[in-house]
């Protein structure tokens, strides 16, 4: 019944999550205000899942951005390493990171618990 109550909430997260990967920064900070008014929630489904997005999300906009301040002193985007960086963001890690976000969010609908690879680890119980 838990899983059944915390089914918006936890979808909504990984729904945020994938989106981050699209456009880094925006969901992200929606993604933070779900967490933050949620975080201690006493369902533990809510919890675990919103708690495995936001630690995903955080990782893959720190990588973003990390890309990004290294490409901004040779000339931003319009150089030929930005491009090159930005390709590698959208072709390499987003496909790794977006399935198992997908699968995460399958889980969810089905009410079941999902342990995100790795990151899933650091973010706790």
């Amino acid at each position: 019944m838990s899983a059944e109550r915390g089914k918006p909430a936890a979808a909504a997260s990984w729904m945020l999550y994938i989106l981050n990967l699209l456009l880094p920064g925006l969901f992200f900070l929606m993604l933070f205000a779900l967490w933050l008014f949620r975080r201690r929630d006493e369902n533990a489904f809510i919890r675990l899942h919103i708690r495995q997005a936001f630690a995903g999300a955080l990782a893959t906009t720190v990588v973003f951005y990390l890309i990004y301040l290294a490409i901004a002193p040779v000339g931003g985007y319009r150089s030929m390493e930005g491009l090159i960086g930005l390709e590698f963001y959208y072709m390499a890690l987003v496909p790794l990171f977006f399935i198992p976000g997908l699968l995460a969010l399958m889980k969810v609908f089905a009410g079941k618990e999902f342990r995100y690879p790795v990151v899933g680890q650091f973010a706790g119980n």
